[in-house]
């Protein structure tokens, strides 16, 4: 059954607070029911707090649409059940673009922070029903809209990955004709988010990486930051990506790797993806 606006791909429950330097306060309960809520849903609950800031701004004509982030740190990871408390603070907003950075905690632990972002701000009618958006505003600053009414994490992860002696990695995308998250992002014109893209990409490379044998067992590879995001075009519903992770030279960026993801031979998004090594403790 197809879910409602707002309850598929929309993280913010309440605007808590609005000031006029540019800070914007919010949170997401993550629903108990969930099997697991990705970083990268973190990073898009920061940005849609960040766009609420941009649109009201606006009067709802205009809304931030494309991906650019100088940084992503990871710092731990979100569980079910959580309560996101959600802080985005705005550098600049027009009609052009806004930029801002972020942070997301739960229990006095921070999780996530966003540095150096920026969203290209296109017409809300391309998009969605301005008065639409504006009610639902509206509904987060006074009651908060319904909390538990995400069904189910939205992700869609690579399928034929493959791995070469040179250490490049690639997989395909398949992106669904339909999905409910579409119904949110957007109503009138479906784009496959980009935080969902860089989950796809990410997850490819742990996967390989966590089967790796010769790694010694007491060693657990984590992310600990995303860097030089750029997502260049729309992805559309029903189309095919190719993703590729390339390790980049070991005595410049050790732990690093170069991810792309491209449509047709032309490249929509690029990153850079920081690994780092966590050694467990020994067991009793």
């Amino acid at each position: 059954m197809p879910l409602d606006h707002f309850s598929a791909f929309s993280f913010v429950d309440r605007i808590t607070s609005i000031d006029r330097n540019g800070e914007i306060k919010g949170y997401f309960r993550i629903p108990k029911h969930l099997d697991h809520f990705p970083q990268s849903l973190v990073a898009e609950a920061i940005g849609q707090l960040a766009a609420w800031f941009a649109m009201s701004t606006l009067n709802f004509t205009s809304r931030p649409v494309a991906a650019l982030a100088g940084e992503i740190k990871y710092y731990k990871e979100s569980k079910p059940g959580q309560i996101l408390s959600l802080i985005a603070k705005i550098e600049s907003c027009d009609y052009d673009f806004v930029t801002y950075s972020g942070i997301a905690f739960s229990g006095g632990h921070l999780l996530l922070e966003l540095k150096d972002c920026t969203g290209v701000m296109l017409p809300q009618a391309e998009f969605d029903d301005p008065k639409v958006v504006e009610n639902q505003f509206y509904l987060l600053k006074t009651i908060g809209a319904r909390e538990n009414r995400l069904a189910v994490a939205p992700y869609i992860l690579g399928i034929d990955m493959h791995s070469d002696t040179v250490g490049t990695l690639e997989g395909s995308l398949i992106i669904p004709k339909q999905a409910d998250f579409f119904v949110d992002h957007f109503p009138k014109k479906p784009v496959f988010p980009a935080t969902l893209l860089i989950y796809a990409l990410t997850s490819m490379v742990m996967e390989n990486t966590n089967s790796i044998t010769s790694r010694p067992s007491t060693v657990k590879v984590s992310i600990s930051a995303i860097r030089k995001v750029k997502v260049r075009s729309w992805i559309s519903p029903g189309e095919h990506v190719r993703l590729k992770a390339k390790a980049l030279p070991a005595e410049s960026t050790p732990n690093s790797l170069k991810l792309t993801a491209n449509l047709s031979g032309k490249l929509v998004a690029s990153a850079t993806l920081q690994l780092t090594d966590i050694e467990s403790p020994p067991m009793a």
